[in-house]
């Protein structure tokens, strides 16, 4: 979890510099509103792009919601809550020198649910 802590701090100080050398070169970036919740963007790829659609989540969106570390299928994930109500998931995977390779990110409400009463 040390590793998706940098990454949310470096997100959170808007230190892309920081950021670009917490992500693989050739991250992708999956975002799943399951057609119910507008995403800003539902696919992207490479450090730059990535780096910058995070940031701009966060600081747009997700500023406000507090923020609980958890794994999900093993892999070390963040939840999003606003009001006490899950938001969004967030699962990430490292490759072998730490760097984030994807994020998956979770905002179907449905999907949202499954995942709650499984945690």
């Amino acid at each position: 979890f040390k590793n998706v802590e940098k990454v949310t701090k470096a997100i959170q100080e808007r230190d892309l510099s920081q950021l670009h050398q917490l992500l693989a070169d050739d991250i992708t970036f999956h975002a799943d509103g399951g057609g119910k919740i507008k995403v800003v963007k539902k696919y992207c790829h490479g450090s730059s792009e990535v780096a910058d659609l995070l940031v701009y989540a966060y600081h747009k969106f997700q500023y406000k919601f507090s923020i609980k570390p958890t794994a999900i299928n093993y892999q070390p994930a963040l939840l999003f809550y606003h009001n006490n109500r899950l938001k969004l998931c967030q699962v990430f995977h490292f490759n072998e020198v730490g760097k984030a390779n994807s994020i998956s990110v979770i905002l179907d409400p449905g999907k949202l649910d499954l995942l709650k009463n499984n945690l």
